[in-house]
Formats: structure tokens, sequence, C-alpha cells
């Protein structure tokens, strides 16, 4: 495919997405900027898009933090803005990274539920936000139920 027929396909692409953005479920490989209009237009067209950029993943997910959902490996930028957004929205991050599951349990102590084996970091985030939140913490129950 010639250099002028690639970007007259780019161009005719973004021109269909920006008047109906459902076209990019029709779309092989849209280029970032293709994608990125279609997810302005409405978030949830992430879904259509098997591999978006970071850039895009971002757009979708500060539009609307549930994106995170469509995106099979959100970058830990990615995790940290959808926790920002919506600390509920941390236990559907498949995998999230350290910080962010210290980020999603400081700005909500009860998201200790959804982390499995928390560091002591993570731990003492939860019970600093309410010291109730020891219940989630399965290891100190266990240890502390031991004791009486």
């Amino acid at each position: 495919m010639s250099a002028l027929s690639q970007t007259l396909r780019k161009k005719v692409q973004l021109k269909a997405v920006e008047k109906r953005p459902e076209c990019i479920f029709l779309l092989q490989k849209p280029t970032e900027k293709v994608q990125l209009t279609a997810v302005l237009k409405d978030p949830r067209y992430l879904s259509a898009i098997r591999e978006p950029t970071e850039k895009v993943q971002l757009a979708a997910v500060q539009k609307n933090p549930e994106c995170i959902r469509h995106i099979a490996e959100p970058t830990e930028k990615v995790q940290h803005m959808a926790v920002q957004r919506s600390p509920d929205i941390f236990r559907q991050i498949r995998q999230p990274e350290e910080s962010v599951r210290l980020a999603a349990v400081q700005a909500k102590g009860e998201n200790i539920r959804y982390v499995s084996a928390p560091s002591e970091a993570v731990q003492l985030a939860a019970v600093r936000n309410d010291p109730m939140n020891i219940r989630y913490i399965e290891t100190l129950r266990k240890r502390c139920s031991l004791s009486f």
C-alpha cells in the first residue's frame, strides 16, 4: 500500500469515527488519533480497541473509571488514574501494582478486602484509615484470635 493510500485511509477512518464513533468497531487497526476520537466521544468504545495506547487508556479512564475493566493490561499510571477517580473501582483491576494497592487503601481503607497478601504498608494504611479495617486483614485476624 502506498504512502498516499495509507494517508487517505487514515483520513477516511478519522472522518467516519468523528461522525459515527461506533465505526470504531469496524476498524482493524485504528490509529491512536482515531482511537482517541472515539473514546473521547464515549469512553465505552474502548472495548472495541484491541491494544489501546496508554494515552487512549488514560483518556477513557479519566472520563469513566469503569472502563478499566475493558483493558487487558492497564499500565500503572492508568490504574492510578482509575483509583484516583473512583476508589471503589479498585476491585475491578486485575493484578494491581503495589503502589496502586496502597493508593486504593489510603483512599478507602475497606479496599483492603480486595488485596490478596497485603504488604505491611497496605495493612497499616487500612488501619490508619479506620482501625476497624483490621477485621479484613486475614493474617492479623488469625493472630488476634489465637491470643484471646
